[in-house]
């Protein structure tokens, strides 16, 4: 179940919308478009993260927004900058989980964000460098 499911977080698109801007990430991937729009942002790093279907487990719409405003709530109230996404599976069937890049966090401080919100992994992003997936738990 591990290699299916850090196969399905690389095989998704996780696209930002910021400013007239459509920004998609991969992980893997260095992306010059994510490097401008963390410029833009005057960081140098950030992450994507979700709230949506914690552990994996498919939750109610209603369920599902709740989360997604308590998340961006969180990240409000820390003063802690991000654009709304989403991430989009390239294969399966599984829906459009809508996500936000948050911008100016450690890889930390996204991991226990992550955490929080009982979430499998991150996505990671630096100025410069591939994308990376984190993993927050072990899966069996």
């Amino acid at each position: 179940m591990q290699s299916d499911l850090v196969s399905a977080y690389k095989a998704t698109d996780y696209v930002a919308h910021a400013a007239g801007w459509v920004v998609a990430i991969r992980i893997g991937y260095h992306s010059e478009i994510v490097d401008k729009m963390l410029a833009r942002m005057n960081v140098s790093k950030g992450a994507f993260i979700t709230a949506w279907n914690p552990f994996g487990k498919g939750l109610s719409v209603e369920a599902n927004k709740h989360w997604d405003r308590s998340l961006k709530r969180y990240l409000s109230v820390r003063g802690v900058e991000f654009v709304e996404g989403e991430g989009r599976g390239t294969t399966g069937e599984w829906p459009p989980e809508p996500s936000v890049l948050a911008f100016g966090i450690s890889c930390t401080e996204a991991s226990a964000i992550g955490r929080r919100y009982r979430q499998n992994a991150i996505v990671y992003v630096r100025k410069g460098r591939p994308a990376e997936l984190v993993m927050l738990r072990w899966m069996r």
